[in-house]
């Protein structure tokens, strides 16, 4: 997989999520950022009410003033696997969605379009889940901590 500006893939199948940890503002999350980075992840899906999604992919970063950004994507009507899934997209600031901001970088872009494809090579949407795309980033997933 293409990972252009991203440092690390954090992958949680009990939450049907993964995300990807840009190097933009990298120093803003401090010296433990693959763990500070993961529970503020954790914190954005478990504060906002995200049923009706069957899965998510986000990208954490931070702005110059040292504000923790999530871009998180939902995706859904992936039935009849793979589906042609429709994708909702918020931003997501210090834990609060910004409703006038749907933007995004191009490096988020080919990564959401690389795991699209690397999706649809899946059996299903847990072998989706708990086998993520290998490649040359540093990797945390929740099953091996």
């Amino acid at each position: 997989m293409v990972y252009l500006g991203f440092l690390a893939q954090l992958n949680y199948p009990s939450l049907k999520a993964r995300a990807y940890l840009h190097k933009a503002g990298i120093s803003a999350w401090g010296e433990n950022a693959l763990n500070r980075a993961g529970g503020c992840f954790i914190h954005t899906l478990e504060k906002h009410n995200f049923k009706e999604f069957d899965f998510f992919l986000a990208t954490l970063w931070a702005n110059e003033e040292e504000d923790f950004i999530v871009d998180l994507f939902g995706f859904r009507d992936i039935y009849p696997w793979p589906g042609n899934p429709e994708v909702t997209n918020w931003v997501i600031k210090e834990g609060v969605i910004v409703p006038d901001n749907k933007s995004t970088c191009g490096d988020t872009l080919i990564v959401l379009g690389e795991e699209e494809k690397f999706r649809r090579t899946r059996r299903d949407l847990t072998d989706y889940l708990e086998n993520p795309p290998g490649g040359e980033l540093e990797t945390y997933d929740e099953r091996k901590a």
